[in-house]
Protein backbone atom coordinates (compact mmCIF):
# COMPACT_ATOMS: atom_id res chain seq x y z
CA UNK A 1 0.00 0.00 0.00
CA UNK A 2 1.04 3.83 -0.47
CA UNK A 3 2.78 5.25 2.50
CA UNK A 4 1.67 7.36 3.75
CA UNK A 5 -2.14 6.62 2.88
CA UNK A 6 -3.97 9.48 3.15
CA UNK A 7 -7.46 11.25 2.50
CA UNK A 8 -8.66 13.93 0.38
CA UNK A 9 -9.77 17.28 2.68
CA UNK A 10 -13.36 18.23 2.53
CA UNK A 11 -15.08 20.94 4.96
CA UNK A 12 -14.49 19.42 8.20
CA UNK A 13 -13.38 16.22 7.40
CA UNK A 14 -10.66 14.34 9.54
CA UNK A 15 -8.16 12.95 7.19
CA UNK A 16 -6.52 9.77 7.44
CA UNK A 17 -2.58 9.27 7.48
CA UNK A 18 -0.70 6.50 8.56
CA UNK A 19 3.01 7.02 9.15
CA UNK A 20 4.17 3.64 8.46
CA UNK A 21 2.20 1.15 6.66
CA UNK A 22 4.13 -1.98 7.58
CA UNK A 23 4.77 -3.82 10.41
CA UNK A 24 7.89 -6.11 9.22
CA UNK A 25 9.30 -8.28 12.20
CA UNK A 26 11.96 -11.56 12.34
CA UNK A 27 11.37 -13.72 15.46
CA UNK A 28 13.44 -17.16 16.09
CA UNK A 29 10.87 -20.02 17.00
CA UNK A 30 9.58 -21.02 20.14
CA UNK A 31 9.48 -17.41 21.46
CA UNK A 32 6.04 -17.59 22.75
CA UNK A 33 3.51 -14.92 21.00
CA UNK A 34 5.82 -11.53 20.56
CA UNK A 35 4.92 -8.23 20.55
CA UNK A 36 6.27 -7.06 17.28
CA UNK A 37 4.92 -3.47 16.78
CA UNK A 38 2.29 -0.83 16.35
CA UNK A 39 0.58 1.84 14.06
CA UNK A 40 0.59 5.68 14.27
CA UNK A 41 -2.21 6.96 13.05
CA UNK A 42 -2.27 10.74 12.06
CA UNK A 43 -5.42 13.30 11.37
CA UNK A 44 -3.98 15.32 9.18
CA UNK A 45 -6.96 17.75 9.06
CA UNK A 46 -6.14 21.50 9.88
CA UNK A 47 -7.84 24.18 10.55
CA UNK A 48 -10.74 25.05 10.25
CA UNK A 49 -11.73 21.36 10.46
CA UNK A 50 -12.49 20.61 14.01
CA UNK A 51 -13.40 16.80 13.21
CA UNK A 52 -11.79 13.86 15.34
CA UNK A 53 -10.52 10.61 13.41
CA UNK A 54 -12.55 8.20 14.86
CA UNK A 55 -12.19 4.09 13.76
CA UNK A 56 -15.35 1.66 13.30
CA UNK A 57 -15.42 -2.17 12.85
CA UNK A 58 -11.67 -3.03 12.96
CA UNK A 59 -10.47 -6.58 11.36
CA UNK A 60 -7.75 -8.44 11.06
CA UNK A 61 -7.77 -10.31 7.81
CA UNK A 62 -4.89 -13.10 7.30
CA UNK A 63 -3.07 -15.20 9.12
CA UNK A 64 -3.94 -16.74 12.24
CA UNK A 65 -0.61 -16.31 14.00
CA UNK A 66 -0.75 -12.48 13.55
CA UNK A 67 -2.89 -10.96 16.97
CA UNK A 68 -3.85 -8.10 18.36
CA UNK A 69 -2.66 -7.88 22.04
CA UNK A 70 -5.68 -5.97 23.23
CA UNK A 71 -9.56 -6.03 21.72
CA UNK A 72 -10.18 -5.23 18.55
CA UNK A 73 -13.13 -3.23 19.54
CA UNK A 74 -10.99 -0.65 22.31
CA UNK A 75 -9.93 0.74 18.58
CA UNK A 76 -13.59 2.28 18.30
CA UNK A 77 -12.44 4.15 20.90
CA UNK A 78 -9.79 5.74 19.21
CA UNK A 79 -10.36 9.56 18.48
CA UNK A 80 -8.07 11.75 17.12
CA UNK A 81 -7.94 15.14 16.58
CA UNK A 82 -7.09 17.42 13.73
CA UNK A 83 -3.45 17.81 13.72
CA UNK A 84 -2.72 15.14 16.27
CA UNK A 85 -1.13 11.33 16.24
CA UNK A 86 -2.06 8.49 18.40
CA UNK A 87 -1.01 4.69 17.95
CA UNK A 88 -3.55 1.29 17.40
CA UNK A 89 -1.77 -0.41 20.18
CA UNK A 90 0.41 -3.48 19.92
CA UNK A 91 -0.10 -6.42 17.12
CA UNK A 92 2.16 -9.97 18.19
CA UNK A 93 3.01 -12.73 16.15
CA UNK A 94 2.88 -16.49 17.39
CA UNK A 95 6.35 -18.16 17.26
CA UNK A 96 5.28 -21.48 17.69
CA UNK A 97 6.40 -22.50 14.26
CA UNK A 98 8.79 -21.66 11.35
CA UNK A 99 7.36 -19.83 8.53
CA UNK A 100 6.43 -16.40 7.17
CA UNK A 101 3.10 -15.22 8.13
CA UNK A 102 0.81 -12.00 7.24
CA UNK A 103 -2.04 -10.16 7.82
CA UNK A 104 -3.97 -6.63 7.33
CA UNK A 105 -6.03 -4.32 9.92
CA UNK A 106 -8.87 -2.71 8.37
CA UNK A 107 -11.45 -0.49 10.06
CA UNK A 108 -13.76 1.97 8.76
CA UNK A 109 -12.82 5.49 9.69
CA UNK A 110 -14.71 9.01 9.80
CA UNK A 111 -12.40 10.39 7.05
CA UNK A 112 -14.99 10.40 4.23
CA UNK A 113 -12.60 9.22 1.44
CA UNK A 114 -11.36 6.16 3.48
CA UNK A 115 -14.54 5.36 5.04
CA UNK A 116 -15.59 1.74 4.52
CA UNK A 117 -13.02 -1.18 5.42
CA UNK A 118 -9.51 1.47 4.70
CA UNK A 119 -6.35 -0.74 4.96
CA UNK A 120 -4.78 0.63 7.84
CA UNK A 121 -1.42 -1.39 7.37
CA UNK A 122 0.06 -4.83 7.05
CA UNK A 123 2.00 -6.64 9.24
CA UNK A 124 4.21 -9.11 8.43
CA UNK A 125 5.99 -11.61 10.94
CA UNK A 126 8.83 -14.15 9.79
CA UNK A 127 9.47 -17.03 12.33
CA UNK A 128 13.12 -18.25 11.63
CA UNK A 129 14.34 -21.55 13.07
CA UNK A 130 17.35 -23.37 13.96
CA UNK A 131 17.81 -27.13 13.19
CA UNK A 132 19.77 -29.40 15.00
CA UNK A 133 21.45 -32.55 11.88
CA UNK A 134 23.09 -34.89 13.89
CA UNK A 135 24.39 -38.24 12.83
CA UNK A 136 23.62 -40.46 14.22
CA UNK A 137 19.73 -38.55 14.29
CA UNK A 138 18.05 -37.38 17.52
CA UNK A 139 16.25 -40.39 19.60
CA UNK A 140 18.47 -43.77 17.87
CA UNK A 141 21.01 -45.84 19.77
CA UNK A 142 24.18 -45.51 20.00
CA UNK A 143 25.21 -49.51 21.02
CA UNK A 144 28.45 -49.92 21.86
CA UNK A 145 28.47 -53.77 21.88
CA UNK A 146 30.49 -55.56 24.18
CA UNK A 147 33.48 -54.52 25.93
CA UNK A 148 36.28 -56.33 27.70
CA UNK A 149 36.51 -55.48 31.28
CA UNK A 150 39.83 -53.33 31.18
CA UNK A 151 39.41 -51.89 27.99
CA UNK A 152 36.83 -48.98 26.25
CA UNK A 153 34.84 -48.60 23.09
CA UNK A 154 33.49 -45.25 21.57
CA UNK A 155 31.52 -43.22 18.91
CA UNK A 156 30.50 -40.12 17.84
CA UNK A 157 28.07 -37.71 16.99
CA UNK A 158 28.32 -35.40 14.40
CA UNK A 159 26.37 -32.12 14.37
CA UNK A 160 24.88 -29.27 11.87
CA UNK A 161 22.00 -27.18 10.85
CA UNK A 162 21.45 -27.60 7.24
CA UNK A 163 18.25 -27.03 7.48
CA UNK A 164 18.04 -24.27 9.79
CA UNK A 165 16.99 -20.61 9.07
CA UNK A 166 18.61 -19.12 11.86
CA UNK A 167 21.71 -19.64 13.96
CA UNK A 168 21.53 -23.09 16.25
CA UNK A 169 22.78 -22.64 19.93
CA UNK A 170 23.63 -25.49 22.14
CA UNK A 171 23.79 -24.78 25.44
CA UNK A 172 23.70 -27.99 27.53
CA UNK A 173 25.15 -31.80 26.86
CA UNK A 174 24.98 -34.23 29.52
CA UNK A 175 24.53 -37.92 30.66
CA UNK A 176 21.95 -38.90 32.99
CA UNK A 177 24.49 -41.00 34.57
CA UNK A 178 27.68 -40.83 33.29
CA UNK A 179 29.61 -43.65 35.27
CA UNK A 180 31.19 -46.46 33.07
CA UNK A 181 29.36 -44.43 30.50
CA UNK A 182 31.37 -41.08 29.49
CA UNK A 183 31.30 -38.10 27.14
CA UNK A 184 35.47 -37.78 26.45
CA UNK A 185 34.60 -34.98 24.25
CA UNK A 186 32.21 -32.00 23.94
CA UNK A 187 32.95 -28.82 22.25
CA UNK A 188 32.85 -25.47 24.40
CA UNK A 189 29.01 -24.31 25.53
CA UNK A 190 27.27 -22.44 24.56
CA UNK A 191 28.15 -23.74 20.92
CA UNK A 192 26.90 -22.08 17.90
CA UNK A 193 26.26 -23.49 14.58
CA UNK A 194 25.31 -21.06 12.04
CA UNK A 195 22.27 -21.36 9.46
CA UNK A 196 22.77 -23.70 7.35
CA UNK A 197 25.93 -25.61 8.35
CA UNK A 198 26.20 -28.98 7.19
CA UNK A 199 28.14 -31.63 8.49
CA UNK A 200 31.60 -31.54 8.34
CA UNK A 201 32.27 -36.04 8.96
CA UNK A 202 33.85 -34.65 12.11
CA UNK A 203 32.32 -35.99 15.71
CA UNK A 204 31.33 -32.84 18.13
CA UNK A 205 30.57 -35.33 20.34
CA UNK A 206 32.44 -38.61 21.51
CA UNK A 207 30.72 -40.93 23.96
CA UNK A 208 32.78 -44.01 25.98
CA UNK A 209 32.06 -47.27 27.26
CA UNK A 210 34.63 -48.53 29.80
CA UNK A 211 33.02 -51.20 31.97
CA UNK A 212 34.38 -51.52 35.05
CA UNK A 213 31.63 -55.11 35.81
CA UNK A 214 30.40 -57.34 33.34
CA UNK A 215 26.73 -56.58 32.41
CA UNK A 216 24.28 -54.53 30.40
CA UNK A 217 25.18 -51.10 30.44
CA UNK A 218 22.72 -47.73 29.62
CA UNK A 219 22.66 -44.22 30.01
CA UNK A 220 21.23 -41.29 27.84
CA UNK A 221 23.07 -38.11 26.37
CA UNK A 222 20.74 -34.79 26.36
CA UNK A 223 21.38 -31.73 23.90
CA UNK A 224 19.52 -28.61 24.72
CA UNK A 225 19.48 -26.28 22.08
CA UNK A 226 17.14 -23.37 20.73
CA UNK A 227 15.58 -25.98 18.54
CA UNK A 228 11.80 -26.21 18.74
CA UNK A 229 12.21 -29.84 19.02
CA UNK A 230 14.54 -29.40 22.04
CA UNK A 231 15.70 -31.26 24.00
CA UNK A 232 17.14 -34.48 21.74
CA UNK A 233 18.27 -37.37 23.21
CA UNK A 234 20.15 -40.75 22.39
CA UNK A 235 20.17 -43.95 24.21
CA UNK A 236 23.87 -45.08 24.37
CA UNK A 237 24.21 -48.91 25.64
CA UNK A 238 27.11 -51.31 26.32
CA UNK A 239 28.00 -54.27 27.69
CA UNK A 240 30.89 -55.41 30.04
CA UNK A 241 32.80 -58.81 29.42
CA UNK A 242 35.43 -60.73 30.83
CA UNK A 243 37.44 -63.79 29.59
CA UNK A 244 39.34 -65.79 31.59
CA UNK A 245 42.03 -66.99 29.71
CA UNK A 246 44.71 -69.89 31.37
CA UNK A 247 47.98 -70.03 30.06
CA UNK A 248 49.96 -73.83 31.44
CA UNK A 249 53.19 -74.98 31.44
CA UNK A 250 53.89 -77.54 30.02
CA UNK A 251 50.20 -77.37 27.45
CA UNK A 252 48.09 -79.56 27.74
CA UNK A 253 48.78 -82.30 25.16
CA UNK A 254 52.35 -82.55 25.97
CA UNK A 255 54.21 -84.27 28.68
CA UNK A 256 55.17 -84.22 32.02
CA UNK A 257 58.38 -85.81 33.28
CA UNK A 258 59.02 -87.04 36.58
CA UNK A 259 62.11 -87.98 37.44
CA UNK A 260 64.77 -89.71 37.17
CA UNK A 261 65.44 -90.27 40.91
CA UNK A 262 64.65 -92.85 43.41
CA UNK A 263 62.37 -92.28 46.27
CA UNK A 264 59.56 -89.28 46.19
CA UNK A 265 59.73 -87.43 42.77
CA UNK A 266 57.67 -84.43 42.35
CA UNK A 267 56.46 -83.06 39.03
CA UNK A 268 54.50 -79.68 38.42
CA UNK A 269 52.34 -78.37 36.22
CA UNK A 270 51.95 -74.05 36.26
CA UNK A 271 48.81 -72.62 35.69
CA UNK A 272 48.46 -68.79 35.10
CA UNK A 273 45.37 -66.67 34.25
CA UNK A 274 46.44 -63.73 31.65
CA UNK A 275 42.57 -63.10 31.50
CA UNK A 276 40.47 -60.37 33.42
CA UNK A 277 38.01 -63.14 34.31
CA UNK A 278 38.81 -66.10 37.39
CA UNK A 279 38.54 -69.83 36.20
CA UNK A 280 38.61 -72.67 38.75
CA UNK A 281 40.42 -76.05 38.63
CA UNK A 282 37.63 -78.11 39.56
CA UNK A 283 39.68 -81.97 39.12
CA UNK A 284 42.59 -83.25 38.27
CA UNK A 285 42.47 -87.21 37.95
CA UNK A 286 45.45 -89.93 37.66
CA UNK A 287 45.18 -92.64 35.21
CA UNK A 288 44.69 -95.64 37.91
CA UNK A 289 48.48 -97.19 36.89
CA UNK A 290 49.79 -94.68 38.41
CA UNK A 291 48.20 -94.35 41.89
CA UNK A 292 48.45 -98.22 42.15
CA UNK A 293 51.60 -99.39 43.26
CA UNK A 294 54.40 -99.25 42.95
CA UNK A 295 54.19 -95.43 42.08
CA UNK A 296 51.11 -94.44 44.00
CA UNK A 297 50.95 -90.93 42.53
CA UNK A 298 48.60 -88.48 43.88
CA UNK A 299 47.76 -85.15 43.24
CA UNK A 300 49.62 -82.85 45.92
CA UNK A 301 48.29 -79.18 44.54
CA UNK A 302 46.38 -77.85 44.45
CA UNK A 303 45.26 -78.91 47.92
CA UNK A 304 41.61 -78.70 47.82
CA UNK A 305 39.13 -78.45 44.21
CA UNK A 306 37.80 -76.31 42.81
CA UNK A 307 40.95 -74.26 43.24
CA UNK A 308 40.21 -70.42 42.00
CA UNK A 309 42.37 -69.01 39.48
CA UNK A 310 42.17 -65.18 39.80
CA UNK A 311 42.58 -62.93 37.15
CA UNK A 312 46.17 -62.18 36.66
CA UNK A 313 46.97 -64.86 39.32
CA UNK A 314 48.78 -68.24 39.37
CA UNK A 315 47.83 -71.94 40.73
CA UNK A 316 50.28 -75.10 40.24
CA UNK A 317 49.40 -78.64 39.88
CA UNK A 318 51.43 -81.00 41.51
CA UNK A 319 52.07 -84.55 40.92
CA UNK A 320 54.18 -86.49 43.67
CA UNK A 321 55.23 -90.59 42.67
CA UNK A 322 57.06 -92.85 44.49
CA UNK A 323 60.24 -94.18 42.05
CA UNK A 324 62.50 -96.87 42.19
CA UNK A 325 65.85 -97.95 40.44
CA UNK A 326 64.96 -98.50 36.61
CA UNK A 327 60.96 -97.63 37.17
CA UNK A 328 60.08 -96.35 33.34
CA UNK A 329 56.44 -96.02 32.59
CA UNK A 330 54.51 -93.54 29.85
CA UNK A 331 50.90 -93.25 30.13
CA UNK A 332 49.16 -91.55 27.74
CA UNK A 333 46.09 -88.67 29.54
CA UNK A 334 48.01 -89.92 32.48
CA UNK A 335 46.55 -86.67 34.14
CA UNK A 336 43.66 -84.73 33.09
CA UNK A 337 42.09 -81.53 35.13
CA UNK A 338 39.23 -80.22 34.36
CA UNK A 339 39.03 -76.24 33.97
CA UNK A 340 35.66 -74.22 34.37
CA UNK A 341 35.10 -70.58 33.45
CA UNK A 342 33.89 -68.11 31.10
CA UNK A 343 36.64 -68.88 27.91
CA UNK A 344 34.65 -66.82 24.91
CA UNK A 345 33.95 -63.53 27.32
CA UNK A 346 30.40 -64.11 25.99
CA UNK A 347 27.97 -63.11 29.24
CA UNK A 348 25.03 -65.01 26.95
CA UNK A 349 26.44 -68.37 27.65
CA UNK A 350 27.02 -70.09 30.88
CA UNK A 351 30.99 -70.66 31.98
CA UNK A 352 32.08 -73.88 29.91
CA UNK A 353 34.08 -76.56 31.47
CA UNK A 354 37.58 -77.80 29.31
CA UNK A 355 39.41 -81.01 30.00
CA UNK A 356 42.76 -80.66 29.89
CA UNK A 357 45.48 -83.81 29.45
CA UNK A 358 49.12 -84.82 29.92
CA UNK A 359 51.21 -87.77 29.26
CA UNK A 360 53.03 -88.87 32.34
CA UNK A 361 56.55 -89.73 31.65
CA UNK A 362 58.16 -91.86 35.25
CA UNK A 363 61.87 -92.19 35.30
CA UNK A 364 63.81 -93.57 38.19
CA UNK A 365 67.82 -93.51 38.72
CA UNK A 366 69.85 -95.95 36.48
CA UNK A 367 73.15 -97.02 37.83
CA UNK A 368 75.96 -95.72 35.57
CA UNK A 369 79.36 -96.38 35.65
CA UNK A 370 81.41 -93.37 35.90
CA UNK A 371 84.38 -92.57 33.68
CA UNK A 372 87.55 -94.25 34.72
CA UNK A 373 90.96 -92.96 33.91
CA UNK A 374 93.87 -95.23 32.78
CA UNK A 375 94.77 -95.43 36.57
CA UNK A 376 91.46 -96.05 37.25
CA UNK A 377 91.09 -98.72 34.90
CA UNK A 378 94.29 -100.40 35.81
CA UNK A 379 93.17 -100.66 39.30
CA UNK A 380 89.52 -101.51 37.88
CA UNK A 381 91.69 -104.40 36.19
CA UNK A 382 93.33 -105.94 39.14
CA UNK A 383 90.42 -105.96 41.03
CA UNK A 384 88.89 -108.35 38.85
CA UNK A 385 92.17 -110.59 38.06
CA UNK A 386 91.94 -111.02 42.11
CA UNK A 387 88.45 -111.60 42.28
CA UNK A 388 88.82 -114.10 39.28
CA UNK A 389 91.66 -115.89 41.79
CA UNK A 390 89.55 -116.49 44.39
CA UNK A 391 86.69 -117.61 42.73
CA UNK A 392 89.39 -120.24 41.07
CA UNK A 393 90.37 -121.37 44.84
CA UNK A 394 87.55 -121.71 46.02
CA UNK A 395 86.25 -124.16 43.32
CA UNK A 396 89.98 -125.91 43.40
Amino acid sequence: MAVPLSGTAVANDAQLNVTSGTINSTQSVGGGVVNIGTFTIANSATSPVTENLTFTNCALTGAAEITYTGTLATLDALSIAPGASGNTGQFACNTAVAGTFNSTLNCDTSDNDNAAGAAIGTISCTVTAAQLDATPAPSTTIALGQVQLGSSASSGIDLGNSAGSSDLTITSIALTTGTDITLTTIPTLPLTIPAGTIQDGTDDIVVQCAPSADGAISDTITVVSNDGASPHTWDVSCEGVSTAVPSITPAAGGTVNVGPNVGTTTATINVSNTGNDSFSIDTCTLDATLTAAPYNCTVTAPATFPATVAAGGNQSITVECTLAQGDAATVANGLSCDFTGDFDGDNATAPTTTTNAWTMNLVGAVFVIPALNSFGLLLLALTLLVAGAVVVRRHA
